[in-house]
């Protein structure tokens, strides 16, 4: 008969709940106290006196973010599991959707390295798209007004051809020393909506959170924890121990976020990344465009030229409005490409 060999990452949560279940924490601490309570209880005849559980926490623990599977002592993991409130550990598998498999006892390694060879091929590009869609782009609507007022001054005044030339070239120079500006001003603003006080972080992070309501089913969140903690050795917290504080989880899944996002690549999330770097960056500019359409209306303003002034006063309101309604569309476009990363991610074989 062959010998079965379960899921490394699977037997450490176990031995974490079971620690929960006998009043410690389900972390590494709580596991050491509960393998210590065990030793300290043990009979002397006992199978299980040699603290067992912690020495199996460890050497589990190393092969966390490479997906092993490990043959242990079964009768030790059913009374682990019985002193969690399952039946056995094979009920205790079954409850969590964990894998059984048979075969030799080697670890089945799922190193990142598979995870990014998923990626498609890097695109070959005389000029970052990212820069151009979310920093240039935004900066020169931002300078715009600016352009337009150019191209009044130029006929307002024939015989100075050069002063459109100067002045084109002092507004793209403006565009791109200006982008660098507004990409930190569009972090800041980043910061603001998402990481300031009480708030819950990145669309990466609530949306995995357990009690947040979001298109993820419970499955899908439990399935992502498993799955960056086997890529990445980040291990979360039970439900219940994330319902009553979910700070914890916060944490991790932030570090979590960051860690799928530099590791998972594709065409479609690059673009949901532009369209979110676009109107992030587009609030600062906003706010560059209205000064430069007062400048434009002041100036028609002074040489009665009613044509600019209307210009001036027709774009205001658009930039305005963005700026004041920005957010709404901001955390939708960060949620869009949220979601695009974690499926993405959650869809990757091993």
């Amino acid at each position: 008969m062959a010998k079965k060999r379960y899921p490394a990452i699977a037997l450490i949560k176990l031995m974490e709940e079971a620690a929960e279940a006998k009043g410690y924490p389900p972390t590494k601490k709580g596991v050491t106290q509960y393998s210590k309570e065990l030793d300290n209880n043990a009979d002397k005849e006992a199978e299980f006196e040699d603290r067992y559980v912690y020495s199996r926490y460890l050497d589990y623990e190393k092969l966390m973010t490479e997906n092993a599977f490990v043959s242990p002592r079964k009768d030790f993991f059913d009374f682990i599991a019985k002193e969690a409130g399952y039946e056995d550990l094979h009920q205790y598998l079954e409850e969590h959707h964990y894998e059984i498999r048979e075969g030799k006892d080697i670890p089945d390694f799922r190193k990142l390295s598979t995870l990014r060879q998923q990626n498609p091929p890097a695109p070959q590009e005389w000029i970052d798209q990212y820069i151009v869609g979310a920093r240039i782009l935004p900066t020169f609507l931002g300078v715009l007004p600016l352009f337009i007022t150019l191209f009044f001054v130029k006929a307002d005044h024939k015989d100075t051809s050069y002063l459109l030339t100067f002045g084109l070239i002092i507004c793209f120079g403006l565009v791109v020393g200006l982008a660098g500006w507004v990409a930190i001003l569009g972090k800041w603003w980043e910061y603001k909506l998402f990481f300031s006080e009480g708030k819950p972080g990145f669309p990466t992070t609530y949306l995995m959170l357990f009690a947040w309501r979001s298109k993820f089913s419970t499955a899908e969140k439990q399935a992502y924890r498993e799955k960056v903690t086997t890529y990445f050795g980040i291990s979360f917290p039970l439900q219940a121990q994330e319902t009553k504080n979910k700070t914890e989880a916060i944490q991790k899944l932030r570090e979590a976020g960051m860690k799928v996002r530099n590791a998972v690549k594709t065409v479609v999330i690059r673009s949901a990344l532009i369209r979110y770097g676009l109107l992030r960056n587009l609030v600062p500019a906003s706010l560059l465009a209205l000064f430069f359409a007062v400048v434009g209306f002041a100036y028609g303003l002074w040489q009665y030229n009613f044509l600019l002034m209307i210009c001036m006063m027709g774009l205001s309101p658009f930039y305005l409005i963005y700026y004041v309604k920005h957010a709404k569309w901001v955390v939708l476009a960060s949620e869009a490409y949220a979601r695009y990363l974690i499926n993405e991610f959650l869809s990757r074989s091993p």
